[in-house]
């Protein structure tokens, strides 16, 4: 089942991190990456919202509305799956930011058996750190790094679809690079890893390619690649993946690539 709030406040996370490294001339530095010698663009991807991480470090709230549509041949013959939802970032340097980018709020439709229910999903909060960070050549490598804590309470006559067992550590390299015709590469690799048995756990692999046509106009294209390699035990037999917001726990999980072609326009 794929198609793809709360705020947590930055001071408790400034004093675990030293206040040295996270706070220059009295100030959280909230430009991130974009900031004046930093990188002049920001064309982050599309597809795969809550796991193909952008290596830039960014302040921003992203308003997000999910459409998951669950296939005939579950058991409940359909339905659909909506999710509104913001992810929230916080520069907190050029090369550290805060995030907490899986939350929000589920609307779970079925055509039969189950009964229609509604409930909030997940959240998870994390950290990413730029590795690498040259913005002259257009390079960046970030190491991130998120806990989802199992807080949800979306629940489906008795199937559970968030708010399960201990939740999940998602851990994730994201590069980038800019060339000087206007081309931008950006890759993800990633392992999402159930901390109970109840829930799947997953490598996947995403990537995207944009490129200027007009100034701040970016046709691009991006894959997305979703392997499971643990099944939960909520769903004997199933087959059925849940990967980014609705984890039904399925004991067969199958593998899942997407593929998507669209533009951006950066309005200023």
């Amino acid at each position: 089942m794929r198609g793809n709030l709360n705020f947590v406040t930055g001071a408790a996370l400034i004093a675990m991190l030293g206040a040295t490294d996270v706070i220059a001339g009295g100030r959280i530095l909230l430009e991130g990456s974009l900031v004046e010698g930093g990188f002049d663009r920001y064309v982050p991807p599309v597809t795969n919202p809550i796991f193909n991480e952008t290596p830039l470090i960014t302040t921003e709230i992203r308003p997000i509305y999910f459409y998951q549509k669950v296939p005939g041949d579950f058991v409940t013959g359909g339905g659909n799956i909506d999710v509104v939802a913001a992810q929230i970032r916080i520069a907190l340097t050029e090369r550290l930011g805060f995030l907490a980018t899986t939350d929000g709020f589920a609307f779970a439709e079925f055509d039969s058996v189950l009964p229609n229910e509604e409930g909030f999903a997940d959240l998870a909060v994390g950290l990413k750190y730029a590795v690498h960070y040259d913005p002259a050549a257009g390079e960046v490598l970030t190491l991130g790094a998120r806990y989802t804590i199992p807080m949800g309470n979306l629940d489906v006559g008795g199937l559970r679809l968030s708010g399960i067992g201990a939740g999940y550590l998602h851990g994730f390299v994201s590069g980038m690079k800019i060339i000087d015709n206007g081309l931008q590469l950006q890759g993800n690799i990633g392992l999402q890893q159930a901390l109970s048995s109840n829930n799947t756990s997953f490598a996947y692999a995403s990537a995207h390619a944009s490129y200027e046509i007009a100034p701040d106009v970016y046709p691009l294209i991006e894959a997305n690649v979703f392997l499971p390699y643990d099944g939960g035990d909520r769903g004997p037999g199933s087959k059925l993946t849940g990967f980014d917001v609705a984890d039904v726990g399925s004991s067969d999980p199958e593998e899942t690539v997407t593929l998507a072609a669209g533009a951006r326009w950066r309005a200023h």
